[in-house]
């Protein structure tokens, strides 16, 4: 649809290109205000999944939080600073957030399994 977001890759030259669909023809695709690409040459098309993006940021901040919020306690306590305990709990966290930013995108190379075709629905 006109306006979505789109992430692909075009073979020659190879540009990653990432804005809102603004243009659609039967052979042609308009990303940005600037850039037309022939259907052609899209070598991958990028499928993002919102969920494990949004986990995984909210992951990255949680672990930031009670990183800090360990520390400033130690520090107002007079214990030692950085313990084990934390930077355990803390890198774990953060790795979880890692992993589901890793997997919140798929790519889909153009070729024997996936296709383009430009289909003209109409809206009810």
């Amino acid at each position: 649809n006109l306006g979505d977001y789109m992430k692909i890759k075009t073979r020659s030259p190879k540009l990653m290109l990432k804005s809102y669909l603004t243009g659609l023809s039967d052979t042609t695709v308009t990303i940005g205000n600037k850039h037309t690409v022939r259907l052609d040459n899209i070598g991958v098309v990028y499928k993002e999944y919102g969920f494990p993006k949004r986990l995984g940021s909210n992951l990255w901040l949680a672990g930031g939080i009670f990183f800090v919020a360990t520390t400033v306690n130690n520090l107002l306590t007079h214990q030692q600073v950085f313990t084990p305990t934390n930077l355990i709990i803390t890198g774990s966290i953060l790795a979880a957030g890692t992993i589901c930013i890793i997997f919140s995108e798929n790519a889909m190379h153009i070729g024997l399994h996936w296709k383009i075709k430009v289909l003209d629905i109409p809206h009810l």
